[in-house]
C-alpha cells in the first residue's frame, strides 16, 4: 500500500517540477519584457492568450491542490515528520493561492487588471510573483534533489523509488 503512494508521490513532483519550470519561464518572460525590452505591458511568453485572473486562479489552486495530494502521499508512505521543504513549499504555495483569491475578488469589485492582490500594495506585482513562484519551484528542485530529513531510509527509498545500500 505505502509503494503505491510513494510511486504517486514521485510521478506527482515530476509532473508538477514541469509545470512549475514552464510556468517559471513566463515569469522569467515578463521581468525581461517589462525591464529589459521595456515594454508598457509584459504578458509572458502565452500572455496573449493566458494572462487573466481566472487563468492563474485556476492554476495557482490546482498547484496547490497537487502539492497539498503529494505532502497526503508522503506522509502516508512516511508516517512521520516531513521533509521541511515540503511542507515550506505546501505552505508558500497556500500562500500564494490565498493572494489570488484575493486577486480574484479585487477583479470582481474594480472589473481591473491587473489587480495587485495582498502583497502587491508592498512590492511590485511582477517580481512578487517571480519570487514566489521562483521559490516554489527551488523548494520542489530541494525536495527531489533529497531533502529526506527525519524519513527513515526505508522510506526514503520508496519515495525515491530506488533501493538504499546500507
Amino acid at each position: 500500500m505505502t509503494h503505491r503512494y510513494a510511486l504517486a508521490a514521485v510521478a506527482g513532483l515530476a509532473a508538477i517540477l514541469t509545470v512549475q519550470s514552464l510556468h517559471m519561464l513566463e515569469h522569467v518572460a515578463q521581468v525581461l519584457q517589462k525591464f529589459v525590452l521595456r515594454q508598457p505591458e509584459a504578458h509572458g511568453l502565452l500572455g496573449a492568450i493566458f494572462d487573466f485572473e481566472w487563468v492563474h486562479f485556476v492554476f495557482n489552486v490546482s498547484l496547490g491542490a497537487g502539492l497539498v495530494l503529494i505532502f497526503i502521499w508522503c506522509r502516508r508512505t512516511a508516517g512521520h515528520p516531513l521533509p521541511l521543504s515540503l511542507r515550506a513549499v505546501v505552505w508558500l504555495q497556500g500562500y500564494h493561492v490565498v493572494e489570488h483569491v484575493v486577486k480574484i475578488l479585487q477583479y470582481y469589485v474594480s472589473h481591473a487588471e491587473p489587480t495587485k492582490g495582498i502583497l502587491g500594495f508592498v512590492f511590485p506585482v511582477i517580481w512578487l510573483h517571480f519570487w514566489i513562484n521562483m521559490i516554489v519551484l527551488a523548494l520542489i528542485v530541494v525536495l527531489i534533489v533529497g531533502d529526506w530529513d527525519g524519513i527513515e531510509s526505508h522510506d526514503r527509498s520508496a519515495l525515491a523509488g530506488v533501493s538504499t545500500v546500507q
